[in-house]
């Protein structure tokens, strides 16, 4: 979408030597918004996504492991896959699917 966008950014939308992003925006919501289907998620995709994870003992918020994970993922593709279906069919995503944790790394002088 990026690249679509920087694409169609012209001299028109330009104050002086400065693009002014007021215009391009009013400019470019004119147009109409490219549509966007997306693919039903299948079981088998999300055990290789599950497959591809480091198996470790360390924990998320969430408080399982990659290596439970990784275990049980024959039992929970399914549902799993279902579950990203539903997301991703009714764009509402669970709010704890928003919550991402940022932990500062120091580095050894």
């Amino acid at each position: 979408m990026a690249k679509h966008i920087t694409k169609e950014i012209n001299t028109s939308n330009t104050v002086g030597s400065n693009r002014n992003p007021v215009t391009y925006l009013h400019n470019i919501l004119q147009q109409p918004l490219p549509l966007y289907e997306f693919k039903h998620v299948s079981p088998k995709e999300i055990e290789n996504v599950a497959k591809s994870l480091k198996a470790n003992e360390s924990h998320e918020y969430d408080e399982i492991s990659t290596k439970i994970i990784k275990q049980s993922i024959s039992y929970i593709s399914s549902p799993l896959a279902h579950i990203c279906d539903l997301m991703l069919s009714s764009g509402t995503f669970p709010a704890r699917l928003k919550f991402a944790e940022i932990k500062p790394l120091y580095k050894k002088r």
